[in-house]
């Protein structure tokens, strides 16, 4: 999300109405700013005087250990595939004739 903040005189704060959960992360004319708890629940990122661009991404820890885990399985998948039929491959396998 972004938002062009316009002409605050003092130093302030962007009041969200929205919970505040982690994994949220903001930037304030590209510099990292931290996201206050307001209100018991919602989200505040302080501001200084000023027009400002504020962005926000969403990049949960979960999010990225998931992926890291996903990897891991599909290269523990494709490795188990991969010896698997190297295994079969050096195998004689001959059958009974039938007869």
């Amino acid at each position: 999300m972004e938002f062009d903040v316009q002409g605050q005189p003092a130093d302030s704060y962007l009041l969200l109405s929205e919970i505040d959960f982690p994994g949220w992360r903001a930037e304030v004319d590209g510099a990292e700013r931290p996201i206050l708890r307001a209100d018991y629940a919602l989200r505040a990122i302080p501001l200084q005087p000023g027009d400002r661009l504020v962005r926000l991404t969403y990049e949960p820890t979960s999010l990225r250990l998931g992926a890291l885990l996903t990897l891991l399985a599909g290269l523990a998948g494709a490795l188990l595939l991969w010896r698997g039929d190297r295994l079969t491959s050096r195998l004689d396998v001959r059958r009974p004739a039938v007869g």
